[in-house]
């Protein structure tokens, strides 16, 4: 089995843009670039065809260690925005990836997708 680049069903109902992912049962993303020991945020909008949890997991492994963060959103028919804050640590090796798991009654669409470094607060020097 080799591996695919992720080819999703794609909706003309979108937050931003043309076009938004359709997302059934439990749907990984991987490629995401990062900074090392830089915290970072996902950013998302999720919609769903009814009133659901939908699970989202952020997932590495940095030198053999995993790292997980995972939370559950409750997702209606309007966009809803997820913010999930991750630490990846400083490794030679490194992959991460999110994943959303979708409850097989239900569909949701995925849209504006980034992870992004969390800009540091600056204290005053008073």
């Amino acid at each position: 089995q080799g591996e695919g680049i992720m080819t999703p069903t794609v909706s003309s109902d979108a937050k931003e843009g043309k076009q938004s992912a359709v997302l059934k049962g439990k749907i990984n993303i991987r490629g995401f670039y990062f900074t090392p020991e830089i915290p970072h945020r996902l950013t998302c909008y999720l919609k769903a065809n009814k009133s659901v949890d939908i699970t989202v997991q952020l997932s590495g492994q940095f030198d053999g260690k995993g790292k997980v963060e995972e939370k559950t959103f409750k997702v209606g028919l309007e966009w809803t925005p997820i913010r999930m804050d991750y630490l990846p640590p400083k490794a030679l090796y490194t992959n991460l990836s999110v994943t959303f798991t979708v409850p097989e009654s239900a569909t949701a669409l995925l849209d504006s997708v980034s992870f992004r470094p969390v800009k540091p607060q600056i204290s005053s020097l008073h």
